[in-house]
């Protein structure tokens, strides 16, 4: 089920958009031990952007999304974001540099989003079937422990900021972008294994931090334009991981 709201007006220079959408499905879960296993999942999602004469722009959104893969009480996640861009080259001050630079925008942004890519009703433990051999002949079935139930799992966060640059020179001959970015990801979802005299195999738990950030740049040129081109692209990048926190100690990393 899905259903969105669309709204979009222009007043003079002026453009604002919105839209609302709400979203229900149930999915289905496949493994070797489980033959399908539903979940449901429903999501709200609200967004707004605005820009003045395509110079100046702004975007928020939000979602609100609940999915039972996690204990009751903790389903519901809450995700904003935002970004804005500023258009430099369209700026009366930027005129002298015309002949030399074509477009100029800055941009930044920031959001949280959420994961929640686990077995359905992990939170609540799970049980296969299995079968038991007694002497030659005889086989009994029944149910055996297979996770172990966790009332305090809750969604996987991750938080990213973003700062950019564009710039194209020489009628965009010449191109040139640079993006920072630094994410930060929280309560990560993990199987853990238990120990063996409790009964189960393993448990979904929220285990740890990671720290994710780097850079990349990309150099643009067209050498020849025509009915003969030829583009050149150049990136170099910079990334660098780190787990900040595994299973609550800092002697786990």
């Amino acid at each position: 089920l899905e259903a969105a709201l669309n709204y979009s007006r222009k007043f003079g220079h002026h453009n604002v958009s919105a839209l609302a959408m709400y979203n229900q499905s149930m999915k289905y879960y496949y493994s070797d031990k489980f033959p399908g296993i539903p979940r449901s999942y429903v999501g709200l999602v609200g967004r707004a952007t605005y820009d003045y004469k395509t110079r100046y722009m702004v975007d928020f959104s939000v979602g609100y999304n609940g999915s039972e893969n996690f204990a009751e009480g903790k389903r519901f996640g809450f995700f904003p974001a935002g970004s804005a861009g500023w258009i430099l080259s369209e700026e009366r001050f930027m005129s002298s540099l015309k002949p030399y630079l074509s477009y100029m925008k800055v941009r930044a942004s920031y959001g949280i989003v959420g994961n929640e890519g686990i077995p359905p009703y992990s939170s609540q433990g799970l049980m296969y079937n299995a079968e038991a051999y007694f002497g030659n002949t005889e086989i009994v079935k029944g149910l055996t422990p297979f996770t172990l139930s966790n009332q305090d799992l809750k969604w996987e966060t991750t938080s990213q900021v973003n700062v950019g640059i564009d710039l194209g020179l020489f009628k965009n001959r010449l191109t040139f972008t640079a993006d920072y970015y630094y994410k930060k990801t929280r309560d990560l979802l993990l199987t853990m294994p238990v120990a063996f005299n409790t009964g189960y195999d393993s448990v979904v738990s929220n285990v740890g931090n990671l720290m994710n950030q780097g850079f990349e740049v990309t150099l643009g040129a067209v050498p020849f334009a025509g009915k003969f081109s030829w583009n050149m692209d150049f990136t170099l990048g910079y990334n660098k991981n780190e787990i900040t926190n595994l299973a609550g100690s800092q002697e786990n990393l």
